[in-house]
């Protein structure tokens, strides 16, 4: 069995309770500093789907560089309204690699758009995410660009 726990829960159970687990054939995968494993996952996908590097997605995301960089070395955490804008951004990724592919969304991603003139990480740096997010949806639903 693969147990998930961060210092915090073992700091909680105690040392001798987790060293019993790992006896008993458990295996013990431990998070240091409470990440959210999650939301580094999602900021390293935004990252690489869009292929930019940490200082545009600091700007896309609108924060400091050094913010975006505490957070992704698990030094603080976004309030929950930025974690609700990773999420969007997240979704609208994982939505655009499904309708056309890995290689095909980031293709996607660079190249400028008829309809707006820019490319899709052009928009997001200017804050015209809905717009985007309109155009991915019809995307998905195959309706044509």
């Amino acid at each position: 069995m693969i147990l998930e726990m961060s210092e915090k829960d073992i700091r909680k159970a105690g040392l001798e309770e987790v060293l019993d687990k790992v006896k008993a054939g458990n295996i013990v995968i431990i998070h240091p500093l409470d990440r959210d494993v999650t939301l580094l996952k999602k900021l390293y996908y935004i990252k690489n789907m869009l292929d930019i590097p940490w200082s545009k997605l600091a700007q896309i995301l609108k924060v400091d560089v050094k913010t975006l960089l505490r957070w992704r070395n698990s030094e603080s955490v976004p309030r929950k309204a930025m974690k609700e804008k990773i999420e969007k951004l997240y979704f609208m990724l994982e939505l655009t690699e499904k309708a056309l592919s890995n290689e095909g969304a980031k293709d996607f991603l660079k190249r400028p758009n008829k309809y707006f003139g820019k490319t899709p990480v052009r928009l997001l740096e200017e804050g015209n995410w809905d717009s985007l997010f309109k155009e991915i949806v019809a995307l998905a639903e195959g309706l044509p660009l």
